[in-house]
Parts: structure tokens; C-alpha cells; sequence
């Protein structure tokens, strides 16, 4: 199972077939250790049949470890997410290669309901300013695009919509009201407010931004990844905002391509950190977990 859910009667199914069960890029959050601790029998068994499990991050490790899956069992800590490569790059498409000034743009990425009318205070503050001439809007469901394009026009600003086919034109918010397009509009900002963190979503990964040189912003609720923006944040890799006002503070801040492309880099040196990525240790892990020859003596 690759960043699944843990589903009892499923786990209790393949257990009683004698299937083993590996877990790789496993997380349990606060919120869900809790839950557990309901129902301490329950989990335990649940946990006992798992084989291997590879959490996302150390906090997750110790849950796991609490709530009953057996020592034995827990591998090597690894997020899945920082291992993805960048996919070759293709052309900008021609209606919006010459649409963007990167360097004036900021995208507000996966946002959910209640961090919208923040973003837009925060730009339509710094809009006037001049640094930042455009803002693309991506949803995390496109479905509530209607709702956010009502959010858009209350801020007092004019916007186009990807799904109907539009280009920016002159309107200051792109919404990107569509589904598998994110890579690009990473490519198309030089900075971007990772959603998900200013409402308590746990926060959406910042390997992709970084991947594409974009500098992150986020709000304090990133639980998802805690322990990658806890070494971002210390490293002066990404910035922390709270509301409308610490967000417009934090595009002023970084309205100069300095102060953005040092982020960038201070990023790319945390993420890029060897000791974060071991993944020919899980390989071997998962080979010894399943009694298979290891890797070095099969070459």
C-alpha cells in the first residue's frame, strides 16, 4: 500500500489469506492517533498484521509505534514525495507562453474554503505596489470555482478562468479552475502560497514548488509535512504568514528577485540533503522484509 488508508477489514482479509502487508509513505496525524486511542484494541490487531511499514515522517513512525504496530515491523522513514523528478518540460502552451511576467506572479496553490478572501486581501493590498501584477488562483477542487470567481469580484478584482478557455488578458487573477495542470502554473510563478496551511487542512507538499524554482509561502497548519517545513523554515527556505495582513507583509518582503531566488536556493539545499531521501534503504528493507536476496548481491 503506497500512501493508503489503513482499512481493517481490508488488512483483516489479506491476513486470514496469509498476504503480507507492506506500507510505504504511511502518515498518521495528531488528529488520527487520537481517534485510535478510542478504539486501542481495535488498532493494535489492525496494526499487527502489517509486515513493514515505511512511515512519511519520524512523528509518524512514533504514532504507529504507540498505537501497537510491533518494532519489528517499522522500516526506514521516507517522504515518497521527495524522490518524484521533475517531468521533462514541455512548451508553455502558445495561449499563455507570452501571457505571464513570472517574476510579478503569484500562484496560490490547492487552496480550500476560508483561505481565498485571504490570499485576495493580501494581493489586492500589494497589487497597487507594482511587484506583483498577477495572481493565478488554483483551487484544490475545481468544483468551487463558482464560489471563489463570487470571492474574486467581492475583492474588487477583474479575473479570467482557465476552464472556459480564456487567456489573462488584463485581468490581475487567472483562476485555474482545472484538474492536472499544477506543473504548470508553478512554471509560470515565482512565488506560490502552498494552500491547505492557513485553514486546518495539514498543509499540501512543498517538493513541487521547489522543484520548479518557485519560492513557498504557508500558514501555520502543515502537519502533513511538519517535520520538511520545520527544516525549510529553519533554513530560510520557505516563510511563514498567518492571515491576510503577515501574507501581504511576506509578498512585499519578497517583491525583489533577490530576496526570491535566495529562498529558492536555501530550499533546493534542504530538500536536495541526502540524509532526507534513503531510498536504497527502504529498497533493502522491503527486500529483507520479504525474505528476498538483497539488491547488491542479485547485481
Amino acid at each position: 500500500m503506497v500512501e493508503n488508508e489503513l482499512w481493517p477489514n481490508r488488512l483483516a482479509l489479506l491476513a486470514g489469506r496469509g498476504t503480507p502487508v507492506l506500507a510505504v509513505g504511511a502518515r498518521a496525524s495528531e488528529r488520527s492517533a487520537a481517534r485510535w486511542r478510542l478504539l486501542p484494541r481495535l488498532v493494535r490487531q489492525v496494526l499487527q498484521t502489517i509486515r513493514f511499514l515505511s512511515a512519511q515522517d519520524e512523528a509518524s513512525a512514533a504514532r504507529f509505534l504507540a498505537a501497537g504496530l510491533p518494532r519489528a515491523a517499522l522500516g526506514p522513514v521516507l517522504d515518497l514525495k521527495a524522490l518524484a523528478g521533475g517531468a521533462e518540460m514541455a512548451e508553455l502552451p502558445a495561449d499563455l507562453a507570452g501571457a505571464f511576467d513570472r517574476g510579478a506572479t503569484l500562484l496560490a496553490a490547492s487552496t480550500h474554503d476560508g483561505e481565498e478572501a485571504l490570499v485576495l486581501a493580501a494581493f489586492a493590498r500589494q497589487y497597487p505596489q507594482g511587484h506583483w501584477k498577477r495572481l493565478i488562483l488554483a483551487p484544490r477542487h475545481p468544483r468551487r470555482a463558482a464560489s471563489v470567481g463570487r470571492q474574486i469580484a467581492a475583492a474588487g478584482l477583474a479575473h479570467r478562468c482557465r476552464s472556459a478557455g480564456q487567456t489573462p488578458d488584463d485581468a490581475p487573477v487567472y483562476l485555474a479552475d482545472t484538474l492536472g495542470e499544477m506543473d504548470l502554473w508553478y512554471r509560470l510563478a515565482a512565488l506560490t502560497f502552498v494552500g491547505g496551511s492557513l485553514v486546518a487542512r495539514g498543509g499540501h507538499t512543498p517538493h513541487e514548488p521547489a522543484r520548479y524554482a518557485s519560492a513557498i509561502l504557508h500558514g501555520p497548519h502543515v502537519d502533513n509535512f511538519a517535520e520538511t517545513y520545520r527544516a525549510l523554515d529553519a533554513a530560510g527556505g520557505a516563510g511563514v504568514v498567518a492571515d491576510a495582513e503577515t501574507l501581504g507583509a511576506a509578498l512585499a518582503d519578497l517583491g525583489e528577485a533577490e530576496a526570491r531566488v535566495a529562498m529558492t536556493e536555501r530550499a533546493r539545499v534542504v530538500l536536495d540533503a541526502p540524509e532526507r531521501v534513503p531510498l536504497d534503504r527502504l529498497l533493502a528493507a522491503l527486500d529483507d522484509a520479504l525474505g528476498l536476496q538483497s539488491r547488491e548481491t542479485r547485481a
